[in-house]
């Protein structure tokens, strides 16, 4: 991680930005974490978790004393392990669960993500769960900054109706 984007981190998790701490997180280790649980878990979706990963690694670094780039590098890699591990696991739980438990949910959330379009998908997730602006989403995927609100909108539109579809089906039948 180059100087500028360390200091900006640091500042970032002092000032409890968490927003922007996860963006400079996502921006140094998001491929390495792709790659690893993917390495991990082959066919299973990671964005969700590489996400997850990157967010849980920058509320964790926040209540540090001190902050180092060994540090950083540190608590990202032990949360990527613990993710590849919840990944290896949800391959053994039953379909037959008769109520949606936390991690059948989390499955279910990650199952209908992969049912969306890769660009809608990039722009919910950088939208809501990286609070970035269209500015920064157009910049980081390429797509044109006057088709955000309308990809956004149609990609909100097909979520509500995956989640309505799973809303009235039984745990056994999703996926």
């Amino acid at each position: 991680m180059p100087d500028g984007q360390f200091d900006e981190l640091v500042v970032a998790l002092s000032e409890n930005q968490e927003n922007l701490a996860a963006r400079l997180l996502y921006r140094r280790y998001a491929p390495g974490v792709r790659f690893y649980l993917r390495k991990a878990q082959p066919g299973a979706p990671v964005d969700d978790a590489v996400l997850s990963v990157l967010i849980q690694a920058a509320r964790q670094l926040r209540t540090a004393n001190s902050v180092t780039v060994s540090e950083v590098t540190r608590v990202v890699l032990e949360l990527a392990r613990k993710e590849a591990d919840s990944l290896k696991s949800a391959c053994w739980i039953s379909p037959a669960q008769p109520a949606f438990g936390m991690r059948e949910q989390d499955n279910i959330m990650n199952s209908l993500f992969t049912h969306l379009l890769p660009a809608e998908r990039e722009v919910l997730l950088r939208t809501y769960l990286l609070d970035e602006s269209d500015r920064e989403i157009a910049a980081a995927t390429g797509l044109p900054q006057a088709s955000l609100a309308q990809t956004r909108a149609e990609a909100r539109e097909r979520f509500q109706i995956l989640c309505s579809t799973v809303a009235n089906r039984a745990p056994s039948t999703i996926n």
